[in-house]
């Protein structure tokens, strides 16, 4: 019984497109894990902040403090 074929030039087209679609989808879970790392790290940067804004709290009291040169005002409770 013969075997059927496609041609040489359609199973290189096919070859490549499937080998893109792979490295597609290699590249997504690379971007996936980036991801989840950076959502890590921005948890524990939100975590450092909540630290800092109770130790300043206690220092000086409720202040809003301007981040750019570091002088405050008196805050008003919510």
């Amino acid at each position: 019984m013969a075997k059927n074929k496609i041609t040489k030039e359609e199973l290189k087209s096919l070859q490549e497109i499937v080998g893109k679609l792979n490295q597609a989808a290699s590249q997504l879970g690379n971007i996936e894990l980036q991801k989840h790392e950076i959502l890590h790290a921005s948890a524990l940067l939100k975590g450092d902040l909540e630290e800092m804004q109770n130790a300043l709290k206690e220092t000086y009291g409720l202040v809003n403090i301007n981040l750019q040169d570091g002088t405050y005002v008196a805050g008003k409770e919510d």
